[in-house]
């Protein structure tokens, strides 16, 4: 089974975004929201994505009051939103992917655009890094209180394609489309996942040339992730 030895650099990147993102309750609000209208309503005993959205809520401290509201449907701010990709190119011509939760797609596509190009990017038509991508249902667990090896076999068994494995994290890819299901096949014998969500992994990893454009590069991360409207931001680019 093919494994990413960049896998650690990409947690690593990806749990400095997240702690910058607890401080923005509002992002996971509109991921529960947007849990409820793609995987099924509100019954979380039905829908994986609804619960691992809540539980990453929860751990940023969003307040229970306004999970309630949602999942009760009386949300004064209960909007209708929408899942878009914006593709780009950043220091060294690496490429980038950001996922958005919005609202207003001409709002979210002009400030999109205008942080690529303040931090050193620029946003690209559609499809133009997009290739070098696949999109790819993806699994994370948390191994300290489980057996890593039983639940590798079992996710084999589930559906899943692929593994990338860590000292105290095991991350686990399928088909898209199967992602849900084989989300709740694991749940029946290892509980719920700290996450299930859609992702876009790179066919191929690369090295920038210079600490500098890591640099760059992390400087437009950040300002990506601090727009309400960025769910999250993917590149090709192996950590320094």
């Amino acid at each position: 089974m093919a494994g990413h030895s960049q896998f650690k650099n990409i947690m690593h990147r990806k749990n400095a975004q997240d702690a910058k993102r607890s401080k923005m309750f509002g992002k996971f609000l509109r991921e529960i929201s947007v849990a409820i209208q793609e995987g099924g309503g509100r019954d979380m005993t039905a829908n994986p994505a609804l619960r691992s959205a809540i539980a990453k809520a929860k751990q940023a401290n969003v307040p229970n009051a306004n999970i309630a509201r949602i999942l009760k449907g009386n949300n004064q701010e209960d909007r209708i939103y929408e899942s878009i990709r914006y593709e780009g190119l950043g220091p060294a011509n690496s490429a980038l992917i950001v996922d958005v939760i919005t609202d207003n797609r001409n709002r979210s596509a002009c400030d999109i655009r205008t942080l690529f190009h303040k931090n050193g990017g620029r946003m690209t038509d559609s499809n133009t890094v997009g290739f070098m991508f696949e999109r790819k249902g993806m699994i994370l667990y948390d191994v300290k209180t489980i057996q890593k090896e039983k639940l590798i076999l079992s996710a084999l068994d589930a559906g899943i394609q692929d593994v990338e494995e860590a000292e105290e994290a095991c991350v686990l890819f399928c088909v898209l489309e199967q992602l849900h299901q084989v989300a709740e096949e694991l749940e029946k014998g290892f509980g719920a996942a700290k996450e299930v969500q859609a992702v876009w992994w790179p066919h191929h990893w690369v090295e920038l040339p210079d600490a500098e454009s890591y640099e760059k590069l992390d400087q437009l991360h950040t300002a990506l992730n601090q727009h309400d409207d960025v769910h999250r931001v993917w590149d090709n680019v192996i950590q320094s």
